[in-house]
């Protein structure tokens, strides 16, 4: 098992079904941290790894703000017209500083990554979501503090969050989950997700 300690500025976890509203998650589902450790060993192949168990603690929850921006759409000639334009919100998460565990063969393959980087090959910055929400460090550590704020298996839990995505939207897996702080490690199978499609 290995524990990795991250942390990133700014990241957006939107809600799938959210619309012109961009809501986000305030932490990140399993299947995003899993899609961030894919690409930190250079792995294309998502079905490569299924099966392997992640658990995530945070340091504190990440303060959440509101973005309004204005985006252009073409629906007249005359570029300056009104209906080409409209408002667009977005929600951001910021200050994001996590733990995750790994359990599986994951595990040795980013471990062996750490202890020769030149063996991995991958494309682009290392982000946590989108493109854009690129990883500010990453490192081996050990468990999380006691103090941390742990993800953790609730079927009553008021986030649900995936822990596969599938891109064309039919064969996502969620799972309800809440969040927790403890004085100690809770139970490993309360915290750790098995990734998988079934």
């Amino acid at each position: 098992m290995l524990w990795l300690e991250v942390t990133a500025p700014i990241c957006s976890f939107r809600v799938p079904w959210a619309r012109e509203y961009a809501e986000s998650y305030p932490v990140p589902p399993p299947s995003t941290v899993f899609g961030m450790l894919l690409s930190l060993v250079g792995e294309w192949n998502r079905t490569q790894y299924i099966g392997v168990e992640l658990a995530l603690a945070f340091a504190e929850i990440p303060a959440q703000s509101r973005l309004l921006r204005k985006i252009f759409r073409y629906k007249s000639k005359n570029l300056k017209a009104p209906c080409n334009s409209r408002p667009d919100y977005k929600v951001v998460v910021t200050g994001v500083h996590f733990w995750v565990g790994i359990k599986g063969k994951l595990s040795s393959t980013i471990a062996n990554a750490f202890a020769d980087p030149s063996t991995v090959n991958r494309a682009n910055g290392l982000s946590l979501g989108e493109n854009q929400d690129l990883i500010d460090s990453i490192s081996i550590a050990t468990e999380p503090p006691q103090n941390a704020i742990w993800l953790v298996k609730s079927n009553s839990g008021s986030l649900c969050l995936s822990y596969w995505a599938d891109y064309t939207g039919k064969h996502s897996r969620f799972q309800h989950y809440s969040l927790i702080k403890n004085t100690s490690v809770p139970e490993p199978e309360r915290i750790f997700t098995k990734i998988h499609t079934d």
